[in-house]
């Protein structure tokens, strides 16, 4: 509960909504979720309170992933990077991303299934994932799929160090 000061028959009230504050009700259909805000008038004055409501919505935000720290040992074919994902304020994106990556192209896999990873709080760290063999490794890119909060996205990158 706020409360705010009555100034010539005006109250005013500063709401930051909080982030990751979701913009659709569910995963599935995607509807778009109202968030009710009740305000009320309350006077010792007054017998009767005075109430009114007002709905917003908030919109899926769009994302940014950054890409650093690309290693790929070559001798093993093993990658290592860290990835960080951040909304259109700059902030880090709150709870899980999940995330598949792509070298050259292709998704990485078990079998025929893709892998995915999961990043936490806007920040995705591999370490040791196994891809596969290439004599050029030339791109790396990381695929998030829509949230609730937030939009999909997807990153390449070309700057990879390659260790023999």
């Amino acid at each position: 509960m706020l409360k705010a000061k009555v100034v010539n028959g005006v109250a005013t009230v500063n709401y930051t909504i909080p982030l990751g504050l979701s913009g659709v009700t569910d995963g599935k259909t995607f509807n778009v979720k109202n968030h009710t805000i009740l305000a009320g008038y309350y006077n010792k004055n007054y017998q009767a309170e005075v109430r009114n409501t007002s709905t917003f919505q908030v919109e899926r935000s769009n994302i940014t992933i950054t890409i650093s720290d690309a290693v790929v040992y070559k001798s093993n074919h093993i990658l290592s990077l860290t990835a960080t994902i951040k909304d259109y304020l700059g902030n880090k994106v709150l709870g899980p991303n999940k995330c598949i990556v792509k070298v050259n192209g292709a998704t990485i896999k078990n079998g025929t299934n893709p892998i995915y990873y999961y990043s936490s709080n806007g920040v995705l760290t591999l370490n040791d994932i196994t891809i596969p063999s290439y004599d050029d490794y030339k791109t790396i890119e990381i695929v998030t799929q829509d949230r609730l909060s937030y939009k999909s996205q997807r990153n390449t990158t070309s700057a990879i160090k390659v260790v023999e």
